[in-house]
């Protein structure tokens, strides 16, 4: 519920359209809901440890059908070989 509050309040701060969305874990559902309300374009996770779940394969199903593309942390530096000093963590 305080992260609900914090988005809400992020949201109306700052234009967050078409931005990425880095995460510690993959989104529940609520969460996805709310990325996608708010015009998050492309999610980044660090860890899909519930990937087996319910909530996770509905998060997925949401992402999926809203064409928000959905990329694990370790791909991205993979692919673009980036590494993680480059980017700010946020609190």
């Amino acid at each position: 519920m305080e992260f609900y509050r914090v988005f809400l309040n992020f949201s109306t701060i700052c234009l967050i359209n078409f931005t990425t969305a880095f995460v510690t874990l993959f989104p529940c559902p609520n969460c996805a809901k709310l990325m996608i309300q708010n015009g998050i374009s492309r999610v980044v996770y660090k860890s899909d440890k519930y990937n087996n779940t319910i909530e996770a394969k509905e998060s997925r199903i949401l992402f999926e059908k809203c064409h928000i593309e959905v990329i694990s942390f370790d791909e991205l530096i993979n692919e673009n070989k980036l590494y993680e000093n480059q980017f700010v963590k946020c609190i």
